[in-house]
């Protein structure tokens, strides 16, 4: 934060519901969807999953439905989300790519400093998020729980799509500043078994079908949305190289 952005008033958006979203950001939420997740879908449905895939996802399935009533936050994530998403492996370095977890997003808009910490994002960077730009999740566990997932997900998709659009800048390892401001932003949260896809675009913004991941039909679909996003994501950077 510079001496400027010390002056502002700091708002988290971990605070947002989606009521306030709206409010503070203009944004309207669609019904219908399958024009938003056209291209995701596309790419999905061309996603082969392996055997050892398979066998992987079985088991972890077998868990889910034993336990996931009971499961708090970090467990859900611990013993589940995350086994899935290591599976597909959302790092590489040669493309300057890596997913992310409990990191701090912020950008200023409208004379306020948006912030807050981000369960989990893919970014551009090795080391630390520089561009994040697709991604970014709500854990929440199954019961009793009190916030809400989709203001705190939209909220900081829209934070990240601001930080995106603002300009490069120069610096030694990179001579000309990539601009991400165009990158499509995709969301995803997670009420214990239930999974929603979200899709930003401009000030619009919309939420696909509950997916429940104890139904193998569902959680196979689920993963063939995680593995055709990597792609997406992987086919970005390979043109941004």
């Amino acid at each position: 934060m510079n001496k400027y952005q010390e002056n502002l008033e700091v708002i988290n958006f971990s605070t947002f519901d989606e009521s306030q979203l709206r409010r503070s950001f203009g944004l309207r939420a669609e019904v219908e969807c399958d024009s938003y997740f056209e291209d995701w879908k596309k790419a999905a449905d061309q996603v082969e999953i392996t055997a050892e895939e398979h066998k992987v996802l079985q088991r972890l399935l077998k868990k889910l439905r034993r336990y996931v009533r009971g499961w708090n936050e970090i467990e859900l994530r611990e013993k589940f989300i995350a086994q899935m998403l290591e599976l597909i492996d959302f790092d590489d370095y040669d493309l300057n790519v890596a997913s992310f977890s409990e990191r701090h997003l912020e950008a200023e808009y409208s004379g306020y400093l948006l912030k807050g910490k981000v369960d989990w994002m893919v970014s551009s960077g090795q080391f630390s998020p520089e561009r994040p730009f697709f991604f970014l999740h709500e854990f929440k566990k199954e019961q009793n729980s009190k916030n809400d997932p989709v203001g705190q997900l939209v909220a900081a998709m829209f934070i990240a799509k601001i930080h995106n659009e603002a300009e490069g800048k120069f610096n030694l390892f990179s001579l000309s500043p990539k601009d991400y401001g165009d990158i499509p932003m995709y969301g995803l949260y997670i009420i214990g078994r239930l999974w929603f896809f979200v899709r930003l675009i401009d000030t619009k913004y919309c939420i696909s079908k509950a997916y429940d991941s104890t139904d193998e039909t569902d959680l196979l679909e689920i993963y063939r949305y995680l593995k055709a996003q990597r792609e997406m994501i992987f086919e970005v950077m390979r043109k941004a190289a």
